[in-house]
């Protein structure tokens, strides 16, 4: 992202992580994100499992508590709010990085959060899918045609 600075000509931008797709309303993120003062804004996704996913624990208003965390427990319907690798992030988040190789969800939120950082979150009901194994990826290939064709219906 460090290299990407000088392309970006905005206070906030959008950042997606490669292997995830969530749809999910992206300029009520920028607005939720600019309306809550966050430096960074998380989409995030009701799942029934945390295998390969990124738990997400929030509180009423969406403030991100905690990032990662497996013993974030599930709901009363067995499910988490994970990470849809869909942010909205201040440009001076990046700046601030040390110039080498870091982890944005092992170490750069972790981060944010021990430091009192404000980083939020917008809840999205859409289509998600993390491509992650070839399982599926495999099944990504029948999906997202059909889900693409919803968009356009």
């Amino acid at each position: 992202m460090r290299f990407a600075l000088p392309q970006i000509h905005h206070d906030d931008f959008l950042f997606l992580n490669g292997d995830t797709i969530l749809d999910v309303d992206i300029p009520s993120m920028f607005s939720t994100s600019r309306e809550r003062g966050s430096h960074v804004l998380i989409g995030l996704r009701k799942w029934p499992s945390i295998e390969r996913m990124d738990p997400v624990e929030i509180d009423g208003a969406g403030k991100v508590l905690r990032f990662g965390d497996v013993t974030i427990p599930a709901d009363e319907r067995g499910e988490w709010f994970v990470n849809g690798g869909v942010y909205v992030v201040k440009k001076h988040v990046v700046e601030s990085l040390p110039e080498e190789r870091l982890s944005w969800e092992k170490q750069v939120l972790p981060t944010l959060l021990r430091k009192k950082q404000p980083v939020h979150s917008l809840q999205s009901r859409g289509y998600f899918i993390d491509i992650g194994v070839p399982e599926d990826y495999q099944r990504a290939q029948e999906e997202i045609p059909r889900f693409v064709a919803s968009l356009k219906a």
